[in-house]
C-alpha cells in the first residue's frame, strides 16, 4: 500500500513538473515584439513580418523549421507555397511543422552588420531569436535572422560562432556572406 502511495505521489510530482515547464515556456513566448505562428496551407497571417521582396516584387516572409540533428532554423516563406528550404550542411526541405514570424512590423528593424561587428552590435541591441543550431545532440547556440538585400535573401546568422557569416538558400544551393543585415526589435 505504501508503494502505491509513493508511486501516485511520484506521478503527481512529474505531472506538476511538466505543467510548470509548459506554463513557464508559454510565458516566455508571450511578448509584444514578435512571435511565431503555425504556417499551414500556404496561408500568410495578416500580422506576418515581411522580411523583404524578391526581384519580382513578391514578399518574402521569415520561416522557422526544425531540422533533425541540426536545430530550429530559418528559411524563406512565400505566400501560397507550403515548403521551406533551409541552408544547413547543403539544403534541407521542410513541408511540415513550419512557423512564420509575426508581430507588429513597426517594432522590428534591420541593422547593418558583418561577421566582425555583429558581437559588439548585439551588446547594445536586441535581436530577434530565430532558433537554435545543433550538431547532432549538442547545442551550438542561438541563431538570429539576417537578410542580404543585394540578393533579396533571408537567412540564418549563427551568432554563437566567432565570426558568423549569414547562410541563405538560392537555386538549390547553400550560400554564405560575411556582410548582411540583422533583424532587431525595439523593447516596449
Amino acid at each position: 500500500m505504501l508503494a502505491v502511495k509513493h508511486f501516485c505521489l511520484f506521478k503527481m510530482l512529474r505531472i506538476t513538473h511538466f505543467l510548470f515547464i509548459f506554463l513557464f515556456s508559454c510565458c516566455l513566448c508571450l511578448q509584444d515584439e514578435y512571435y511565431w505562428r503555425d504556417y499551414t496551407n500556404g496561408e500568410v497571417p495578416p500580422d506576418a513580418i515581411i522580411g523583404g521582396q524578391n526581384s519580382e516584387g513578391v514578399d518574402i516572409y521569415i520561416g522557422q523549421v526544425y531540422i533533425p540533428n541540426n536545430g530550429l532554423l530559418i528559411g524563406e516563406i512565400f505566400a501560397g507555397i507550403q515548403e521551406v528550404y533551409v541552408p544547413i550542411k547543403g539544403v534541407k526541405k521542410a513541408t511540415e511543422g513550419i512557423k512564420i514570424l509575426c508581430g507588429p512590423q513597426q517594432s522590428l528593424y534591420w541593422e547593418y552588420a558583418n561577421n566582425s561587428t555583429i558581437h559588439s552590435l548585439l551588446v547594445n541591441h536586441d535581436a530577434v531569436i530565430g532558433g537554435v543550431q545543433f550538431d547532432s545532440d549538442t547545442s551550438l547556440g542561438t541563431v538570429h535572422i539576417g537578410r542580404l538585400t543585394s540578393h533579396d535573401k533571408v537567412g540564418r546568422i549563427p551568432s554563437w560562432a566567432e565570426n558568423p557569416w549569414m547562410s541563405f538558400y538560392d537555386t538549390q544551393t547553400e550560400w554564405s556572406t560575411p556582410v548582411y543585415e540583422i533583424l532587431l526589435y525595439k523593447k516596449k
